[in-house]
């Protein structure tokens, strides 16, 4: 029960907007993301809480997998590369505000599966805008993103 209270905390911080805020899978939650994530929630939605934004999710590489379980650090892998390293960096100026959730592959390949388990996820609990969700990815990720739409078409 703690940690699902630590989570809850990290996710009611980071819907206060600004920021990126690490969130960690834990198996045994069902408020957990299914993946360790770096997430970040425009300071526009603290403003107001009825708005929806548009959500980008970026899938890393192999060389940035990792399990955040075995060591927490292993997330900070995930922002060696892009939109998480420019949230990191504090030069991320996208042209309209936008939610990024950048999650951490603790498996060989992302499972179209579990991709579609992280969009429930962030549109259960996120201002998302459903009509504007944007996956992308890098190398390995890249190959996600094929392989999600593979087999789940674009819904």
């Amino acid at each position: 029960m703690p940690f699902a209270a630590f989570l809850l905390a990290d996710l009611l911080l980071a819907l206060a907007g600004g920021g990126q805020h690490a969130l960690h899978r834990d198996p045994s939650s069902p408020d957990a993301p299914p993946y360790s994530c770096w997430l970040h929630v425009p300071a526009e939605a603290a403003a107001d809480p009825a708005a929806r934004f548009p959500l980008l999710i970026f899938l890393h590489g192999s060389g940035e997998r990792g399990d955040s379980l075995e060591d927490p650090s292993a997330l900070d892998r995930v922002c060696y590369n892009g939109p998480p390293l420019h949230l990191q960096r504090g030069d991320w100026q996208p042209p309209a505000p936008m939610i990024v959730l950048s999650p951490q592959s603790h498996t060989e390949d992302w499972e179209p599966q579990d991709v579609r388990a992280l969009l429930e996820w962030a549109d259960a609990r996120l201002p998302v805008d459903r009509s504007r969700i944007y996956l992308t990815g890098l190398s390995r990720g890249g190959y996600g993103v094929w392989n999600y739409l593979a087999v789940n078409g674009g819904g």
